[in-house]
């Protein structure tokens, strides 16, 4: 879920926490996480991995990102893509709005 924040502004940081499940919808750590965030011209950022973001409990972690200075008015896509040592276990995306 999202923080309860509604409006973010370049130079801050935003915060949203990130939950894995497995099929059966137990919380599960990944075998690797990255999330990809993109412009909205559609560039890439910056991708984020699961070494960037900080483990509250199992199946759930805290990501961090810091809005650029410079950052582009507009809709913002974070991919985030999990997958487990038996495959990937899903794409899901959010957005963020500047």
């Amino acid at each position: 879920m999202s923080e309860e924040k509604q409006v973010w502004h370049k130079g801050e940081t935003y915060g949203r926490r990130i939950t894995i499940e497995d099929d059966s919808e137990n919380k599960v750590d990944p075998a690797s996480l990255t999330i990809t965030i993109k412009k909205p011209n559609g560039e890439t950022e910056t991708t984020l991995s699961l070494s960037d973001l900080e483990k509250e409990e199992t199946g759930v972690y805290k990501m961090k990102w810091k809005i650029p200075e410079d950052a582009a008015s507009g809709l913002w896509t974070f991919t985030v893509k999990a997958t487990l040592n038996t495959g990937e276990i899903g794409i899901e995306e959010f957005y963020l709005t500047l």
